[in-house]
């Protein structure tokens, strides 16, 4: 997952290609493998964005994480200690007046299950 969460914020369309592959592959991990090891994935987003570089990070960046929390929670039972975390997190990036549009679009796109796993 990392590889995807550190690329450059250049808009070439080379850049653009490679980063939707990275996340696509991302996905892919997450898909196949985030029910066996969700609380392992959980944890290196969380390592990600609690670091230097994910602190600092770009829309690449934001873009990833997003998509992939949206993606892992589908893995987590309703019950799991990180499902009300994520919502408020996705919301936060949504509401941020600096996330891109294509931030924006993959959170629209990975909260309606969230939004049914929500309790409150």
């Amino acid at each position: 997952l990392r590889p995807a969460l550190f690329l450059t914020n250049s808009s070439s369309p080379e850049t653009i290609e490679l980063r939707d592959v990275l996340l696509a592959a991302g996905m892919s991990l997450i898909e196949r493998y985030g029910e066996e090891f969700a609380d392992v994935l959980f944890g290196a987003l969380e390592d990600f964005e609690d670091s230097g570089p994910g602190a600092a990070a770009g829309e690449s960046q934001r873009l990833g994480v997003a998509v992939f929390l949206g993606a892992l929670s589908k893995h987590l039972g309703p019950d799991h200690a990180k499902v009300p975390e994520i919502l408020p997190r996705l919301l936060q990036r949504l509401l941020d007046t600096t996330s891109s549009a294509s931030v924006q679009d993959a959170i629209v796109k990975v909260m309606p299950p969230l939004m049914k796993q929500n309790k409150e």
